[in-house]
């Protein structure tokens, strides 16, 4: 390989040569079609995984959600007001309103 560029969360690896490029459009048409991961393993630095961009997708979806919760639950006091707030719609009291469109 010649090196990699980066840009934002992708990183595109630059191959020196044609035979590199189809070996590793091979093997990538492998995972697409495989539904595990697989993770490769280098040498001379950490392993990496490589996986269909739809199981990546749902992936970091679900880690939005994570961080979402834990942020809502990172004090005391707004940790306390959702579990009222949640206990109030458990016990039928909550109430339906229209949302603002703006």
């Amino acid at each position: 390989m010649l090196g990699t560029v980066h840009s934002e969360e992708v990183t595109y690896v630059v191959l020196e040569s044609f035979t590199n490029f189809f070996r590793f459009a091979w093997n990538f048409g492998k995972i697409a079609r495989s539904d595990e991961p697989v993770r490769i393993r280098q040498a001379k630095a950490p392993d990496v995984v490589a996986l269909r961009a739809d199981e990546y997708d749902a992936i970091t979806s679900e880690l939005d959600a994570f961080r979402e919760t834990e942020y809502l639950l990172s004090t005391r006091a707004n940790a306390e007001h959702l579990a009222r707030s949640i206990a109030e719609l458990r016990e039928g009291r909550g109430v339906v309103r229209e949302l603002i469109e703006e």
